[in-house]
């Protein structure tokens, strides 16, 4: 199992790609995992014939432990046995509660070639000896079977379990709704088993929760004037008309926040394990809205792009996200996230923080506005700014100081690499 996130510690295999007996590439999407996040594509990092399957889809399985046997024919004499597993194999709980600390964002996760090419013998995986904590009447029931029954409305207590020691596997809970034969008082209960949007908007609740739970919140605004920004804009925009290509209002925003963390290196860090971790990597997270739900892919190494190139760079993540073809790394290894509204008109707004990122820009829309300046009542282009942070990484003051520094660049876009 990958770790696709800093604080990955397990993930649900969710569907096989691919069967034993195919033939696989480097690269070549294999099987479908959920996180915390969202529901991601895992790529082989080895080319070579599946042998082995050694977890079953629906499982709930640690970070590190094997999923999969890829014979990459590198050995012949040696032939690597793996025991059948129990169909449900589940975490030590005393393991998945440890977290450990997490160094900066490696430039290049790329399996080593020479690595993956040696195949080491695996380790037994155990069997579920876990005493489940929220047993149903006594009865042992996998975390996976718990998660189905759970959003189909299912009364454990009407389920016998086939697993070991009597364990209600995920298996039998898919019985009884393949059946439709559960009854709970006195109303029959919907089989539909979940789409992919309700798994995403299953994720996002869990992640949002999570974070008011345990991110202590502070939210700081500002007006921006944004009156010469624009007009940069469309002098830029006149001039790639022939390319087919535009600099959005959120691509503005997305250099300017870039150039402000550059200052603040504070801001674009990670809380993980008790610890702030400040990343020289600025992944700028832009929430977007798909037909399935929120998600919030980054834009990887913005410190390194121009206006240009991150105006690129977006319109093909958002491109991406409604397709479904982001990466892991665009998922998980986000520094610094916003969300803009501005299309919706909403004037103002707080967002929520995405853990385990530590700070969230919220902008509205731009609007035409009275203000006054050298005492004159002018009109001008204003936007609302919202910052969320953290106040385990930073306090109001220092939030105060970002938001402020963001103003001064974006009234002033200037300091923006064009």
């Amino acid at each position: 199992m990958p770790q696709m996130g800093y604080d990955m510690q397990e993930g649900t295999l969710v569907r096989w790609l691919k069967q034993v007996g195919d033939q696989v590439q480097i690269g070549e999407p294999i099987a479908e995992i959920e996180t915390d996040k969202a529901v991601i594509e895992f790529e082989s990092t080895t080319s070579g014939q599946i042998t082995q399957i050694i977890v079953d889809e629906g499982t709930l399985v640690p970070v590190g432990q094997p999923i999969i046997v890829i014979d990459s024919g590198q050995q012949t004499n040696q032939e690597t046995s793996i025991p059948d597993l129990p169909k449900d194999t589940t975490p030590d709980s005393n393991q998945t509660n440890q977290e450990t600390s997490i160094p900066d964002l490696p430039k290049d996760t790329t399996p080593d070639s020479n690595q993956t090419n040696q195949e080491t013998s695996i380790p037994d995986l155990p069997k579920d000896t876990t005493p489940d904590s929220n047993q149903t009447n006594s009865k042992k029931v996998s975390p996976a079977a718990r998660r189905l029954a759970d959003e189909n409305n299912i009364d454990l207590n009407s389920i016998s379990g086939t697993g070991p020691g009597g364990r209600i596997t995920r298996d039998d809970v898919m019985l009884i709704i393949s059946s439709d034969s559960n009854e709970k008082s006195s109303e029959k209960i919907q089989s539909n088993v979940p789409s992919k949007s309700d798994k995403v908007r299953q994720q996002i609740a869990r992640v949002t929760t999570k974070s008011k739970q345990e991110i202590p919140h502070f939210y700081l605004t500002n007006d921006i004037n944004m009156t010469i920004a624009m007009e940069l804009r469309t002098k830029i925009n006149q001039k790639l008309e022939p390319k087919n290509t535009k600099i959005s209002v959120n691509d503005l925003i997305i250099a300017a926040t870039v150039q402000t963390l550059k200052k603040f290196p504070k801001f674009n860090s990670t809380y993980i394990d008790n610890t702030p971790i400040i990343h020289e990597q600025i992944n700028i997270g832009i929430a977007i809205a798909t037909d399935d739900g929120l998600i919030v892919p980054a834009i990887l190494e913005c410190e390194k792009k121009s206006l240009l190139e991150i105006a690129n760079s977006s319109k093909d993540i958002i491109m991406r996200s409604n397709s479904g073809s982001l990466n892991p790394k665009e998922y998980t290894y986000g520094t610094f996230s916003i969300s803009n509204l501005g299309m919706y008109n909403i004037s103002s707004f707080g967002a929520i923080i995405l853990p385990p990122q530590t700070c969230m820009l919220a902008t509205g829309t731009v609007a035409k506005k009275p203000i006054v300046s050298s005492n004159e009542i002018i009109v001008a282009d204003i936007m609302t700014a919202t910052l969320s942070g953290d106040h385990r990484v930073a306090n109001g003051a220092e939030g105060a100081k970002f938001l402020e520094t963001l103003k001064e660049i974006l009234e002033n876009p200037n300091f923006i690499n064009i």
